[in-house]
C-alpha cells in the first residue's frame, strides 16, 4: 500500500508542475494576443482559453461588432486558425508552432 501511495504523490507532483507550465503558456499567449488586438479594439476585447487540443490552444475572442472583421484579419496574420465566427466573437486555434514562437518571443 505504501508503494501505491508514493506513486500517487509522485504523479500528483508531476500533475501540479504540468498545470503550472500550461498556465504560464496560456498566460503568455493570451497576453500576446491581447497586446496585438488591443490596438484595434480598445473598448471591448475579451480572450478566454477554451481548452488545449492536439492542434493547439483553443481561444474565444470576444470583440465589438464594429471591429470584428479587422480583428479576424489580424488573427489570420498572426497565424491562428479561425474555427468559427459570430456577431461578437471569433473562435480560434493557436497552433502549437505559433505558441512556441510566442513563448520564445515573450
Amino acid at each position: 500500500m505504501a508503494e501505491i501511495w508514493k506513486q500517487y504523490e509522485e504523479a500528483r507532483e508531476l500533475e501540479l508542475k504540468l498545470r503550472e507550465k500550461l498556465f504560464k503558456i496560456k498566460r503568455e499567449v493570451v497576453n500576446f494576443l491581447r497586446k496585438e488586438l488591443a490596438t484595434i479594439d480598445k473598448d471591448f476585447l475579451e480572450l478566454e482559453v477554451s481548452h488545449f487540443s492536439e492542434r493547439g490552444i483553443c481561444i474565444v475572442v470576444r470583440c465589438s461588432r464594429q471591429h470584428h472583421e479587422e480583428i479576424k484579419k489580424r488573427l489570420i496574420e498572426l497565424n491562428t486558425e479561425i474555427t468559427g465566427t459570430w456577431s461578437t466573437g471569433i473562435g480560434i486555434v493557436v497552433p502549437w508552432e505559433t505558441v512556441e514562437m510566442i513563448t520564445v518571443l515573450y
